[in-house]
């Protein structure tokens, strides 16, 4: 049996806003199955997603799910997870003020 890699909250989230940021809809059950994750959590992903201010349309009934409304495009990130993470890396080896700013600003998008 092959073992599976560990996820941590941060990636799945930004799994999560790479897979709405084709603004097609997606319905939770797709979402769990390419994130690897339950459906509750996919649930919580997309709690924490319009918290922080990206705005998600809710579609019920059949075909429906959900997708991210257009108008986020300049909020997403046009980094890729691994980018990011190799920015991090970096700016956490560096203990200048202007590294501790670009950190902050990069956990919070």
């Amino acid at each position: 049996m092959e073992a599976k890699a560990y996820k941590g909250r941060t990636q799945i989230f930004y799994s999560m806003l790479e897979l709405l940021s084709d603004y097609k809809t997606h319905n939770a059950i797709e979402i769990s199955e390419r994130l690897e994750i339950g459906l509750r959590s996919v649930s919580r992903y997309i709690d924490a997603i319009e918290a922080c201010g990206y705005e998600l349309e809710h579609i019920f009934g059949r075909g429906g799910g959900i997708r991210l409304i257009e108008s986020n495009a300049a909020k997403f990130s046009i980094l890729t997870h691994a980018q990011r993470n190799k920015l991090v890396d970096l700016l956490s080896k560096d203990n200048t003020a202007e590294s501790k700013e670009l950190l902050t600003i990069l956990n919070l998008i």
